[in-house]
């Protein structure tokens, strides 16, 4: 479906790779693909929602969005032009259709504080995990055998 919406579009696709951001903890953040579009002579990137019913809330785009915008927008790209598709269903049938979400500039996420979020989610989650490893260890009864072991 990308492919022909795009194809009537008139877009061309140019491989590249973009790569992933650092996020610390070792891991990596990748939010568009290995390829741009031309479109009157700009490049556009876009990123793939997934999802096909409730797709990203408008934070989650303004997210994307600040990432591609803080990360992309270097050198070659500087005047790239950011967009996010997604493809829902419509209505109750299984037909889909593209929506696109286009990038402004004026909803940026400033880079300190989008740091400072992926910082604090990552701090969550290592809270979480911490937390589900403690409650399937398994419980101790209160009662020792001669050798010290909890029964």
């Amino acid at each position: 479906m990308l492919y022909d919406f795009n194809d009537e579009r008139k877009l061309a696709a140019v491989e590249r790779d973009f790569g992933a951001v650092p996020l610390g903890f070792g891991a990596k953040l990748k939010l568009w693909h290995d390829f741009y579009l031309i479109r009157d002579e700009v490049p556009v990137i876009t990123y793939v929602d997934p999802r096909i019913k409730n797709g990203l809330t408008a934070l989650g785009r303004q997210f994307v969005f600040s990432m591609m915008y803080h990360n992309l927008r270097l050198g070659d790209f500087s005047e790239a032009r950011f967009e996010i598709f997604r493809f829902p269903k419509a209505g109750n049938s299984d037909d889909r259709f593209v929506r696109i979400y286009e990038f402004d500039e004026a909803e940026i996420l400033d880079f300190g504080d989008l740091n400072a979020a992926v910082d604090e989610t990552y701090q969550l989650w290592m809270e979480v995990l911490a937390e589900r490893e403690a409650e399937a260890r398994p419980k101790k009864t209160g009662t020792d055998d001669q050798y010290g072991f909890g029964l």
